[in-house]
């Protein structure tokens, strides 16, 4: 596996790895290499783990040299979509009554259910 190897630089516990996004590439002239590549995936791929992934990061994530990381952000944003869609399904709505009989209205389809 050589320096051009893009799943090189994804372990992300090892400390170059981790090292990644921290380093101005630009400014030492790798912006355009496997390394400044790997620092924008990082920077994008944490993004998209956190639901915050737009529309000019996946642009440029998908025009980096090595479609794997446009994959791999895809992917990370797939599963977050997934996560998220599986906790909507979860949230109950809130009936719309007054203040005063919030509880009531949220427990009433409830009745009989716990140990009360």
């Amino acid at each position: 596996m050589g320096f051009d190897e893009p799943k090189l630089f994804m372990a992300s516990g090892h400390p170059f790895a981790m090292s990644i996004e921290n380093v101005d590439w630009a400014s030492n002239g790798a912006a355009d290499t496997p390394l400044g590549d790997a620092g924008v995936y990082q920077k994008i791929a944490r993004k998209a783990s956190a639901g915050r992934l737009s529309d000019e990061d996946r642009n440029t994530v998908n025009n980096l040299r090595s479609p794997f990381y446009g994959d791999a952000v895809n992917a990370i944003d797939k599963e977050y979509q997934a996560k998220l869609k599986e906790s909507m399904d979860i949230i109950q709505k809130v009936p719309d009554v007054s203040p005063e009989k919030i509880i009531e209205a949220i427990v009433a389809p409830h009745k009989g259910k716990g140990n009360s």
